[in-house]
């Protein structure tokens, strides 16, 4: 019977952590983050961070490390990342930026592909277009100093920013260094 209670309560355990709102677990997360001293302006150096391999994540925070002090591995973190915070702040940007250049790349692809693996289901194009759409098509606009459309359905969105070159910020690799410059920017 002990062992039935004990799988019960594993499973309401699992289950619970999985319909807990994303906001829950990004608190409980971030909790010993906030509590050392990082803010959101640390997040791009903190993440490239993160995302070193072993050896150079330990050499990174052994250059930090004071004999004298007695600190936690995230008041390490924290130490290193306000030291380097400029350079890694950069290089977490670039990263997210090949990140998200290589999921919009492959989230055009796949599309493409469905369109020439269904080319009966045209239902999508008379939808009315997204607010992702009108987004981008707004940046776009701006972009080129060209009119923006509106009113627009689906497939005319999806017609026109494939006809101005959308979504301008991740086609190439010279657009890298002007991503930077736009650290919040969404494309949705």
């Amino acid at each position: 019977m002990a062992e039935v209670q004990r799988q019960v309560r594993e499973a309401q355990r699992k289950l619970s952590s999985k319909i807990r709102h994303s906001l829950w677990h990004n608190t409980i997360l971030s909790y010993q983050l906030r509590e050392v001293g990082f803010d959101g302006e640390d997040g791009e150096a903190l993440y490239y961070l993160k995302q070193l391999d072993p050896l150079t994540y330990f050499e990174q925070i052994k250059a930090v490390i004071d004999p004298s002090q007695s600190l936690t591995i995230v008041e390490l973190e924290y130490k290193a990342v306000k030291a380097n915070h400029d350079e890694w702040t950069k290089s977490g940007k670039r990263i997210h930026f090949e990140q998200e250049r290589a999921q919009y790349l492959a989230d055009c692809e796949s599309f493409r592909q469905w369109e020439a693996e269904n080319p009966s289901e045209r239902s999508w194009r008379e939808k009315p277009a997204t607010r992702r759409q009108y987004f981008l098509i707004m940046r776009t606009a701006e972009k080129l100093e060209v009119e923006k459309p509106v009113r627009l359905k689906c497939g005319e969105a999806h017609d026109w920013l494939a006809e101005h070159g959308a979504n301008l910020r991740l086609q190439s690799e010279a657009s890298i260094k002007h991503s930077d410059d736009h650290e919040g920017d969404s494309d949705g």
